[in-house]
């Protein structure tokens, strides 16, 4: 029987189908440590269980039970079932899914929805007024069919007093907004938060609320504090087995901290926020219950932080040790890691795979945008994980502003220096966020911002700009598609590194 004060969060699709939703994770469990008692409903992945297995896609009959479809079957089984991925088994059923997924979304016409993104032609995510209106008028959706057959009986059946909806990614602006337009219909006014949704209201100076669909107040008139790390931590209920996920054993996002520690880069849209970290005492409790939750001999714990606080991992390893836990994520290039000792302490304590922001191999790119990173340091770091069993997964970020040949090559040469120490690259070309210090030093960054009626629109997160000389975007991607990419060198790790589901699937590798 569920309590007057059952607050039910849903995670609307579309999200990585791999892991408990972050945001919505940790929103629901700080709830719950306030004495509300949450419910976690996790959309995305009852969508993509729905769409591959619990309907036979009667709208579209050349689908039902085609060879594509048993193939996308045989990837989740392949994914569910494989404690470790074969790197050539994996593309082929990565691609296998994600290209019935793609096919099954084309009977809506417009539509185009993957495995990570979802996209509608003429009406972008960061239009959410045209999308309001399109839906209001009886537009047809891909998540029209599981919203009224599953999410809506589910929502009457749980009966909970609240409502929230916990929004991360412009690709979960879509279903956001259907599933507001639902409940409204049936006088309900659901209450909206989420990562995404706070930084709007910095953008705005006013909370945002799709156009009155949503409210920012809970009933009772208090917005309940949850983003605080004094905030207590307890496990929510979860309404779907994680075996619903699309890996072979759970994983379990866990914060140390809120914001970043570092706080510098330029191009970062969340430099300057406030940095503070979860009392380890606090954190330690939370895992030992997400521990009995799962009840397996097989649990990862994907630390979220955009860079992890040395000192509180160093607390939490006597715990990942003795549960014979597993964990990964990103760390910062740091001088304390060159130390005797901390890499073979994070081995045998679980550490499987490592996330590092390079960004680039050019120390004048580094230096010109404060990432308090020192080339060979950075190399001394990534040799000594490797040394001791731990794999590397380096990020790059081409395209930006000033960036010149010398540069890209630099960064080429890095990784082919390096290659031995590296297990998988992650490359992406900048985007300028329209909240950056970059662009108010356009002079010195060589950007010309597009005009402004470009990138005002709330969801608007990122600016077009062009330097004196053009696109350095544009070149940066023509040396990624060229000579990067085809280095014999470089070309391994890329083939090595897992497609779509990139992170939470490296981990299952060899």
């Amino acid at each position: 029987m569920n309590r007057v004060d059952d607050f039910l969060v849903i995670a609307p699709p579309v999200l990585v189908p791999t892991q408990l939703p972050v945001g919505a994770w940790l929103f629901a469990s700080q709830l719950k440590g306030n004495g509300v008692h949450a419910i976690l409903y996790d959309a995305s992945i009852e969508f993509f269980n729905y769409t591959l297995f619990e309907t036979l896609n009667s709208t579209n009959t050349s689908l039902s039970k085609s060879s594509l479809w048993r193939r996308a079957q045989r990837a989740v089984h392949y994914f569910r079932n494989n404690r470790i991925f074969d790197a050539h088994q994996h593309r082929t059923h990565i691609n296998n899914l994600h290209r019935y997924l793609i096919r099954w979304s084309g009977q809506f016409k417009g539509w185009r929805l993957g495995l990570t993104d979802v996209t509608l032609d003429r009406i972008p995510p960061h239009d959410p007024e045209q999308f309001i209106r399109y839906v209001s008028d009886g537009g047809c959706t891909p998540f029209t069919a599981f919203l009224h057959t599953q999410l809506i009986p589910a929502i009457q059946g749980i009966a909970a007093k609240t409502i929230g909806v916990s929004v991360t990614y412009l690709s979960q602006i879509y279903f956001a907004i259907e599933l507001g337009v639902a409940l409204n219909r049936m006088d309900i006014k659901p209450v909206l938060g989420g990562a995404l949704i706070n930084v709007l209201d910095e953008k705005i100076g006013t909370p945002f609320d799709f156009n009155g669909l949503y409210t920012r107040i809970p009933p009772g008139g208090r917005l309940l504090v949850t983003g605080s790390v004094d905030s207590p931590l307890e496990l929510p209920r979860l309404i779907h087995p994680l075996a619903r996920y699309f890996t072979p054993a759970p994983i379990i996002p866990i914060p140390l901290s809120r914001g970043c520690y570092w706080n510098r880069c330029l191009f970062c849209p969340d430099a300057n926020r406030a940095y503070s970290i979860f009392k380890s005492e606090a954190l330690i409790q939370f895992l030992t219950a997400a521990m009995e939750l799962v009840n397996s001999d097989d649990v990862i714990f994907n630390i979220s932080d955009s860079a992890i606080p040395l000192g509180q991992l160093t607390k939490l390893l006597p715990f990942f040790k003795r549960h014979n836990a597993r964990f990964y994520g990103f760390l910062r290039f740091e001088t304390l890691l060159t130390q005797a000792n901390q890499f073979a302490r994070m081995q045998e304590s679980g550490a499987v795979l490592l996330q590092f922001g390079l960004e680039s191999g050019s120390q004048r790119l580094l230096d010109l945008y404060q990432k308090g990173i020192d080339l060979p340091q950075a190399e001394q770091i990534l040799n000594l994980a490797h040394a001791h069993g731990i794999r590397n997964y380096v990020y790059l970020l081409f395209g930006l502003p000033t960036e010149e040949d010398s540069d890209r090559e630099a960064t080429l040469q890095f990784i082919r220096k390096n290659r031995r120490a590296i297990d998988y690259l992650n490359i992406s070309i900048f985007n300028l966020p329209t909240d950056c210090a970059l662009l108010a030093q356009p002079d010195r960054f060589d950007i010309i911002p597009a005009d402004e009626i470009a990138y005002r629109k709330p969801l608007q997160l990122y600016v077009p700009f062009r330097g004196r000389s053009g696109s350095v975007r544009v070149e940066a991607r023509k040396f990624i598609q060229g000579q990067f990419q085809r280095d014999s060198l470089v070309r391994p790790i890329l083939l090595n590194t897992p497609d779509r589901l990139r992170i939470d699937h490296a981990v299952f590798f060899e």
